[in-house]
């Protein structure tokens, strides 16, 4: 399934569609310290793999990858104590796969 086009059905039964390709973005802790990859905007967990892997293999953080979990995440505008912050929003957000890092 192309990305472009990959549709996902939400808990309540509403459908999902992407209207952009899926993205990666670093998630961290609140110090700040990296501890994972959201990938936005797919349930595709190969399309979701192979994105993190790529931004993993761009950093020089000499982590890995553990398995990726899928859910609907919103980023809240003011979620976190230095702003913005994933939340999990069954209803609005868009859907994810959040692999953590591990040593």
């Amino acid at each position: 399934m192309s990305a472009w086009t990959e549709t996902a059905i939400r808990p309540d039964g509403r459908t999902y569609r992407a209207k952009v390709k899926p993205h990666a973005e670093t998630f961290c802790d609140y110090q700040g310290d990296p501890c994972g990859i959201v990938i936005c905007r797919t349930h595709d967990m190969d399309v979701a793999t192979a994105l993190a892997q790529r931004e993993i293999r761009a950093t020089d953080w000499g982590l890995t990858l553990e398995p990726g979990s899928r859910g609907w995440w919103h980023l809240a505008p003011f979620g976190g104590p230095d702003g913005p912050a994933w939340q999990d929003d069954p209803k609005r957000g868009i859907p994810v796969i959040h692999f953590r890092f591990s040593e």
